[in-house]
């Protein structure tokens, strides 16, 4: 008998019922740095890198790895490492598009 899993995609950006929806995280907030608010919704290129599972703290992620210069260079202009500090874990840029236990 096949185990039984139970993900939840990611909805799309929705405002009014405060979904974040797709994106590409620049800084998380356990990073602790404040950027100049002229920055804010600049954009980005990038490229995908696979699509890739990973598990963290109970939990099991599936995620689209993407590489981009430009977001390096805005991390490190900020004095922060190419990856991102996700719960005490550095990661590769990416996109979230799953969610399970």
């Amino acid at each position: 008998m096949a185990a039984k899993h139970t993900f939840r995609t990611l909805a799309p950006f929705n405002e009014e019922k405060n979904y974040i929806g797709a994106h590409i995280s620049i800084i998380y907030p356990e990073e602790r740095v404040s950027i100049n608010p002229e920055e804010i919704d600049n954009l980005f290129s990038f490229e995908i890198d696979g699509l890739f599972k990973a598990y963290l703290q109970g939990k099991k992620y599936y995620v689209l790895k993407v590489i981009s210069q430009d977001l390096v260079k805005f991390r490190l202009k900020y004095g922060l490492s190419h990856k991102l500090l996700f719960k005490g874990c550095f990661i590769d840029p990416h996109i979230t598009i799953a969610v399970g236990g």
